[in-house]
């Protein structure tokens, strides 16, 4: 799930950043000093790693994806600057120093296995994270407890927590504790395997070999200065040695984020021009593009509707894919991708940011879209009413009222004498009885009653016949929703006058079928051609049902070579 975020990139001045990565990368000179003196070659090692974690820390704290990781990161820093005052051997200063060296590593590390990611979703990131802080805090503190501070290099009245235990236990304490950081480590290492090759965001080559180098490094390093022959000067040699290995580590999250600066800004370029005004096709042919992903639908969520819409208007309850929400957290998008690996991929991410303005105003586009076409519906539906109202008033009241009236005159035919008169009765016997048929043929056309009880094939069946004229018919017996046998009815028989009307045409098909959750009507002729749609006539009538029922009207009619109407609607969403 995706968040989109239109706040700026840029959270703090631009001199804030490289003024705390300055400050932080000063640290470790007042808190070793002084050491540093004749040490100069370390010192600058020691305020470049410092200097330089916390930059990379700062820029990835501003990144999406990776927040956590750029605080763990500063964290990091800002502990491995203080570390240093173990040089002082003097009060806690020792004590302070193992202890932040202690949770540098596991800062350090945690946020290298949480790049790219919000929190840690697997049980082994969970575990190493326990591990480096049962071995990294509890080896210490027992070290501490068993071990005397002149035997780890320290001078013997530096603030420490000795429990004076017999020398063999310190010996095997430190022993042990030595082993577990190249065991802890080895399981890094097998962590970061572990990242590589599931799917879900993923550090960078370059990034899982600098870091398992840094930890192999580390532990090795790390093994000799927890023996109990140790000095102050040896361990201040293996801190510069860490850090010798580690500086490596902010330089390459530095060219990561680099390089996805550029990707982003890249993507951003490539979107704006591909996408230009927003509209529903254009930003997912521009979604395509970029992501290389033909097959790539979106999904935009409408509030009123509850229910998700495509670019060609189909409704659906339920969208699976990537869910895209708004800066406030409410539900926008769906972007259904052609394989789940690509949901990860992080273009995915910068081209979904970078179209989020876009996203946000198609959906505003078809949320208005859908209240025009709710507002359509109604009038359909009280047309469909008063047409269906007219039909049974026609049929209940001047039908009948002809009716008795032709039975009047029948009667009067057989009562008048051969002549003049009876002529004229029966003239206009005759003339009630076309009438009583216009009648008939009206109210069957405003609202079939053979469509109630017999379906769609036998309402067209009826209109057919209708037409005096040899019609084939390919219509299933299957039931519909009635309001889609009552549009698709009007539809056909609108398509079906214009032909008579219009097409001069020797034969008609009407064909109605059935494929992927659509019902499909077809009026086929070899008529003269030449139909467009225009405004107010049939066919713009016809247009505009099918548009409000979600469905698609497609017209083939070149001059001298016939008409093929095609109209498509979703037997999801328009019912």
């Amino acid at each position: 799930m995706y968040l989109l975020d239109r706040t700026p990139r840029a959270l703090h001045p631009a001199a804030l950043p490289v003024l705390i990565a300055v400050v932080v990368g000063v640290i470790p000179l007042p808190a070793a000093w002084p050491y540093w003196v004749g040490h100069p070659i370390p010192a600058v090692l020691a305020v470049l790693l410092s200097g330089s974690l916390a930059g990379a820390g700062l820029l990835l704290a501003q990144r999406a994806g990776s927040p956590r990781t750029g605080l763990l990161l500063l964290a990091a820093s800002v502990l491995f600057a203080i570390g240093w005052v173990l040089a002082r051997d003097t009060g806690a200063y020792p004590l302070i120093g193992e202890y932040t060296q202690s949770v540098f590593f596991l800062a350090l590390g945690a946020g290298i296995l949480l790049h790219g990611r919000a929190r840690f979703d697997r049980w082994y990131e969970w575990a190493w994270t326990i591990e480096a802080f049962v071995i990294l805090i509890f080896s210490q503190t027992a070290i501490c407890l068993t071990v005397a501070p002149e035997r780890l290099g320290y001078s013997p009245d530096v603030l420490w927590f000795n429990l004076d235990v017999p020398e063999r236990i310190g010996s095997a304490v430190t022993e042990a504790g030595a082993i577990s950081y190249v065991v802890l480590a080895l399981t890094f290492v097998w962590v970061l395997v572990l990242q590589q090759r599931r799917p879900g965001p993923r550090n960078s080559t370059a990034m899982l070999v600098v870091s398992a180098i840094f930890a192999v490094t580390a532990a090795v390093v790390q093994y000799p200065i927890m023996g109990t022959d140790s000095s102050v000067p040896a361990i201040m040699a293996a801190r510069g040695a860490q850090g010798t290995t580690a500086i490596i580590l902010p330089l390459t999250l530095f060219a990561g984020a680099l390089r996805s600066a550029w990707l982003e800004n890249r993507v951003a370029a490539q979107l704006l021009t591909l996408i230009g005004h927003a509209t529903p096709e254009s930003v997912r042919s521009g979604l395509r593009v970029v992501l290389r992903d033909p097959e790539l639908e979106v999904w935009y969520w409408i509030p009123g509707a509850a229910a998700f819409v495509d670019t060609a208007g189909r409704l659906r309850r339920t969208a699976s894919g990537l869910q895209i929400r708004t800066p406030g957290g409410g539900p926008l998008a769906v972007c259904a991708l052609s394989t789940a690996q690509a949901e990860h991929d992080p273009t995915v991410r910068i081209a979904l940011e970078a179209s989020s303005s876009a996203l946000q105003a198609v959906q505003l586009q078809l949320v208005h879209a859908e209240e025009m076409r709710d507002i359509q519906d109604r009038l359909m539906a009280a047309e469909d009413d008063g047409r269906k109202e007219l039909a049974r008033d026609l049929h209940d009241g001047v039908q009948q009222e002809l009716a008795a009236l032709r039975l009047q005159l029948v009667g009067l035919l057989g009562q008048v004498p051969p002549g003049a008169t009876l002529e004229r009765l029966a003239d206009c016997n005759d003339r009630v009885v076309a009438v009583i048929e216009q009648v008939r043929s009206i109210s069957r056309g405003l609202h079939p009653t053979s469509l109630a009880h017999d379906g769609l094939a036998g309402a067209l069946e009826e209109a057919a016949e209708g037409f005096g004229r040899r019609i084939r018919l390919d219509v299933p017996a299957r039931r519909f929703a009635p309001r889609i046998e009552l549009a698709m009815y009007y539809i056909l028989s609108e398509a079906l006058t214009n032909v008579m009307k219009h097409a001069q045409a020797e034969s008609v098909h009407v064909r109605v079928d059935v494929r992927d959750d659509a019902i499909i009507g077809e009026v086929v002729d070899d008529g003269r051609g030449g139909a467009t749609v225009t405004l107010g006539g049939g066919l713009h009538g016809v247009e505009d049902r099918v548009r409000a029922l979600r469905g698609r009207l497609e017209l083939a009619s070149r001059n001298g070579h016939g008409t093929r109407l095609t109209v498509t609607i979703p037997l999801i969403g328009a019912a």
